[in-house]
């Protein structure tokens, strides 16, 4: 054998095992790159809204809103539970940081018009969540992430309506 043959012939075997280990470390992700997305997205849009609906329990002068945010807390605090068990077992490589919700807009509201843009902006958010999850119905391939959106949709789909429901009362009240 050659020199250059010998020497080439044992770079490939040396690189062999980190070739190995690449493949084995994307295999360990079964998630591509739109369901990292999508799961990265929606956790970040869920930690909006949990920001969002506890400052609804702290803030809100109307019970009404106080307890209804309590309830979506729930659901959202599921939610967030059940895509962080996903990415966490299916190791989903999520690229970036959460961004850390920053709702400071509304803060200076006070009363009764804090309780309006409150219920806007939640309706905002709502909708915004349920055009990603619709959206990913189309493209996402994991069953199990599919039956994630599948399960979350009615659920977000009832809390538009509760703010759609609190806008509207809201707005009952102001006339």
């Amino acid at each position: 054998m050659k020199p250059l043959q010998l020497i080439l012939s044992f770079a490939i075997v040396a690189a062999m095992p980190f070739q190995s280990l690449a493949q084995s470390e994307r295999a360990k992700s079964v998630a591509t790159t739109r369901e990292a997305e999508f799961c990265e997205d929606a956790l970040e849009d869920n930690a909006k809204e949990i920001a969002m609906l506890e400052m609804g329990m702290d803030k809100a002068t109307d019970p009404e809103i106080k307890e209804q945010a309590e309830h979506m807390l729930s659901d959202h605090l599921t939610i967030d539970s059940v895509l962080n068990s996903y990415v966490t077992r299916r190791k989903v490589q999520i690229m970036g940081e959460i961004d850390e919700p920053d709702e400071k807009h509304i803060e200076t509201k006070t009363t009764r018009a804090w309780d309006e843009e409150w219920a806007d902006e939640l309706g905002n958010m709502q909708r915004k969540m349920i055009t990603r999850f619709e959206k990913a119905q189309g493209y996402i391939r994991d069953e199990e992430l599919q039956t994630i959106i599948k399960n979350t949709l009615p659920v977000l789909r009832q809390h538009r309506d509760v703010a759609i429901a609190q806008q509207r009362r809201m707005k009952a009240m102001k006339e």
